[in-house]
C-alpha cells in the first residue's frame, strides 16, 4: 500500500506576537488528511521564504532554525 506524505512549514502572519515575530507552523498531510501543528519557533516575517519553507540568510539563528525544520522533515 502506498502512502503519500507531505510536510510543509509556513509562517503564520495572522498570529504575530507583540515583538513582531510570527510563529512557524508545520502542515503534515497523509493521504489527503491534514493536521497543522505549531513548532514553537518564532521568526521575523520578512526573513521567511515561503517558496523554500526556510529562513533566508546565513546567521546562526537562520542555520539553527533551518536545521530544526530539516530534522522534522527528514
Amino acid at each position: 500500500m502506498n502512502t503519500k506524505v507531505n510536510i510543509l512549514f509556513y509562517a503564520k502572519n495572522q498570529k504575530s506576537n507583540k515583538n513582531g515575530l510570527v510563529p512557524i507552523y508545520t502542515r503534515i498531510t497523509v493521504d489527503g488528511k491534514r493536521i497543522e501543528l505549531s513548532t514553537s519557533k518564532f521568526v521575523e516575517y520578512n526573513k521567511w521564504n515561503p517558496k523554500t519553507s526556510k529562513m533566508s540568510g546565513n546567521s546562526l539563528e537562520v542555520r539553527t532554525l533551518n536545521e530544526f525544520t530539516n530534522s522534522i522533515r527528514y
